[in-house]
């Protein structure tokens, strides 16, 4: 566990331990320490393979940076460890880094990813990220049925399973993350970015 002052209020700052049998019972302790200290819990996913996610330990102890995360208990989950339990829960998720706010129950109560932001620079990602961890903006709902069969069939195929069939298969352009095998070809600047902004194709 790693803590930190930000703005005058507390940050503290957890790894999620993979080999929790439990997610459901891992997270509500997690949530039940953070409502003790008076913090704010929030399950954060990242990968050290993420540019954004870097940038945002790169930047943790600017002053924009260390204020928007005053008041949060960050959850850590490394996502190679937990992509493919956590594509079967609620906390299914289409982009890295992502950030979901827990309610009293450790249910899903929004999320917000790296699409919130254009440039990885604190005066870019620090609003969009203070203005969801302190409930100004509600961040979005869980997956729907059809991007979570697309990230599903991502993982099985990333984890060596059994390709899933039906009506949504998963194009290589719906990959927001590197993976060994690919190569990155930038996206039209009108489109949203992913992780690293990029379209990845299979080679």
């Amino acid at each position: 566990m790693s803590e930190s002052e930000s703005a005058g209020a507390a940050t503290v700052e957890v790894d999620l331990d993979p080999a929790a049998p439990d997610l459901e019972a891992a997270l509500r302790e997690h949530v039940s320490r953070a409502r003790k200290r008076g913090l704010l819990p929030f399950l954060y996913v990242h990968w050290d393979g993420c540019p954004p996610c870097r940038r945002i330990a790169q930047h943790a102890e600017v002053p924009l940076m260390r204020d928007a995360f005053g008041g949060v208990y960050l959850i850590r989950a490394e996502h190679e460890a937990w992509e493919a339990r956590l594509v079967q829960t609620p906390f299914a998720y289409d982009n890295l880094p992502v950030y979901f706010r827990l309610d009293e129950k450790a249910r899903h109560a929004g999320m917000l990813d790296g699409t919130a932001w254009d440039r990885d620079v604190p005066e870019e990602m620090a609003p969009p990220l203070k203005a969801f961890f302190r409930g100004k903006t509600p961040g979005r709902g869980p997956l729907d049925e059809g991007e979570r069969a697309r990230v599903l069939q991502r993982t099985l195929r990333d984890t060596g399973g059994p390709a899933p069939t039906g009506k949504n298969p998963l194009l290589p352009s719906d990959l927001n993350t590197t993976r060994p095998g690919m190569r990155a070809v930038p996206k039209p600047a009108s489109s949203k970015r992913g992780c690293l902004g990029f379209l990845f194709f299979w080679v």
